[in-house]
């Protein structure tokens, strides 16, 4: 899937509330990047 000019890899997804994360191959910075997944885990951790 593509989103602008990135291309995913996969994404995290909340059963619950169908939220849902990109996970890019290669992010710009992949730090950031799995900061960013954290928060999203941390967010939907209370869907379950």
């Amino acid at each position: 899937m593509r989103l602008g000019d990135k291309h995913w890899w996969g994404a995290v997804v909340c059963c619950r509330c169908t939220g849902r994360m990109p996970v890019f191959c290669t992010p710009r910075d992949a730090g950031d990047h799995a900061k960013r997944i954290d928060e999203f885990i941390k967010d939907h951790i209370r869907c379950a």
